[in-house]
């Protein structure tokens, strides 16, 4: 009875194997006999029944040019399958030699599922990752809202109805908004007026009242004998007359430049005061 073929040896022997290389080749590169190899491979198959499957896979992905990570999403995929138990994969009680693939029905319905979205994409010029963006949004709208995935196009009528309505609110606020601002600068411009206005008023009855204190009785008995009209001019009327020469001087001109003359000639006493006093006397 010979000695045990090492593990290390073994495993050298399945890889090239895998990589489908000849009995002959791998016993030459190895350094051990023909038959040992044929030994180590029979063992193997024996151990594992997938094994002639398994290297014809490993063949395919060295013809190909593929690698490792190729095929890796889809073992995840399968594995994700097989816990949802949407494929009859081995599951936990069943014993190995079950049938470890998709049932033909459900390989059909996902083939037909692969062929319909490749179709629905293309008509709408989306990519499978758009389609996939899509339905990711779409699920985390309705968790969001609290919507039934599947009642989820039930909906979208009425959010749009909504959105819709809220639309019509925001540019109804907004008119309003535009409506309110136009009626305060109206206010701040009264507001502006009535402030000047008061401004004024104070101002004139200030100084009216500065003038009903300052006039002298006899200024106005004067006045009114000297003009010798029927309208009386009491303190009132002539501070009216001399706040609209005061505010509006371009108006009276003559009477102004008359002011002045009479100012510079007679000083502070009028002719016709002392001819008043005169009479007075």
């Amino acid at each position: 009875m010979g000695a045990k073929v090492p593990k290390l040896l073994r495993v050298e022997v399945i890889r090239k194997w895998l990589q489908g290389k000849t009995r002959d080749e791998i016993a030459n590169e190895v350094g051990i006999g023909a038959g040992t190899v044929s030994g180590i491979i029979k063992e193997y198959k024996r151990d594992d029944p997938d094994a002639d499957l398994l290297r014809e896979v490993a063949l395919k992905i060295k013809h190909e040019g593929m690698g490792i990570q190729s095929f890796a999403p889809l073992i995840r995929l399968r594995e994700v399958l097989k816990q949802r138990e949407w494929i009859s994969g081995l599951r936990q009680g069943e014993q190995e030699g079950d049938d470890g693939g998709l049932d033909n029905e459900s390989e059909k319905k996902m083939e037909s599922l692969i062929i319909s979205l490749e179709v629905f994409c293309f008509k709408r010029n989306l990519t499978i990752i758009d389609f996939f963006d899509s339905i990711y949004k779409m699920y985390l709208a309705a968790e969001k809202f609290d919507i039934p995935i599947e009642e989820f196009p039930i909906y979208v009528p009425e959010l749009d109805a909504k959105i819709e309505t809220l639309t019509e609110d925001i540019r109804i606020m907004k008119k309003e908004l535009d409506g309110f601002k136009v009626r305060n600068q109206k206010l701040t411009q009264q507001l502006v007026k009535a402030v000047e206005e008061g401004t004024k008023y104070k101002i004139n009855q200030k100084l009216g009242n500065e003038l009903e204190w300052m006039i002298d009785e006899g200024e106005l008995e004067w006045l009114n004998e000297d003009l010798g009209t029927d309208k009386v001019i009491n303190p009132s009327n002539l501070r009216e007359m001399l706040m609209d020469i005061y505010y509006h001087p371009s108006k009276y001109g003559d009477i102004v430049r008359e002011l002045i003359g009479r100012s510079i000639d007679h000083g502070p006493l009028s002719e016709s005061f002392r001819r008043w006093l005169s009479r007075k006397k």
